[in-house]
């Protein structure tokens, strides 16, 4: 590589106190550095290639927020699809990260206390239908289902209808929300729901909520797949 001015400059400076040598190998090293973040920022620009997916509501494809008008309730459904089937600023959507998984994988736990993938897209599902039905004026409880609902089997077939519940769970919470006025998600939840300071909890809160409970989840995916991805041990059941 042909040294500019500066780098003679520093090389010089470098070589007068700690010998010819090591100032090499530093200014090299300061090269590398400068090499890997110039690729890493060239990566960033690049776009992650989207897999192909079907939409959670089979009569449109998934909405970006930035399109969908000036209602609230619009711009929040499409943030629904985005984080189930489409691409959130925080990375890989819900039915991106399940696309490899099958149900081998989905049962695995590193470790008895750890809730499995299965159990994970359960509780997820369970507390899509509890916001769907609290939109609908429901008052605030415990999902029907249960907080961690039981896994009914373990098979393939057990786990491709625990997946399609997910996605038709968020579908109807998506649809749910269109045919609201923005006024509703100002009301608080029936039942005169308050959070742990008094404060009257909203449906807009509810739904908000709900999308970072599935972006929490997510989380606990990714690594549950990287997990067994690495070998890690334990129970699969």
């Amino acid at each position: 590589m042909k040294l500019t001015l500066r780098s003679t400059l520093v090389l010089e400076v470098l070589t007068r106190v700690h010998g010819a040598v090591v100032a090499t190998w530093l200014l090299d090293q300061v090269r590398l550095a400068r090499r890997i973040d110039d690729a890493t920022k060239d990566l960033s620009r690049r776009r992650r290639p989207r897999l192909a997916r079907p939409s959670i509501d089979s009569r449109a494809m998934v909405r970006d927020p930035r399109s969908t008008g000036s209602r609230e309730v619009d711009r929040i459904a499409a943030e629904v699809e985005q984080t189930i089937a489409g691409d959130p600023w925080y990375g890989t959507a819900v039915l991106r990260l399940l696309d490899e998984v099958d149900a081998e994988a989905a049962a695995f736990r590193p470790d008895p206390s750890v809730h499995s993938i299965a159990e994970l897209v359960l509780h997820m599902t369970a507390w899509t239908r509890e916001t769907t039905r609290r939109l609908r004026g429901g008052e605030h409880g415990v999902p029907a289902e249960g907080d961690w609902p039981p896994v009914a089997g373990s098979d393939s077939r057990a786990w491709s209808a625990a997946l399609a519940d997910l996605r038709r769970a968020h579908g109807e919470l998506a649809r749910t929300l269109v045919e609201l006025d923005d006024g509703v998600l100002a009301q608080q939840v029936a039942g005169a729901q308050v959070d742990a300071r008094g404060q009257p909890v909203t449906l807009h809160r509810t739904v908000v909520g709900l999308l970072q409970h599935d972006a929490y989840h997510a989380g606990q995916i990714a690594l549950l797949k990287k997990l067994r991805a690495r070998g890690a041990t334990g129970s699969a059941s």
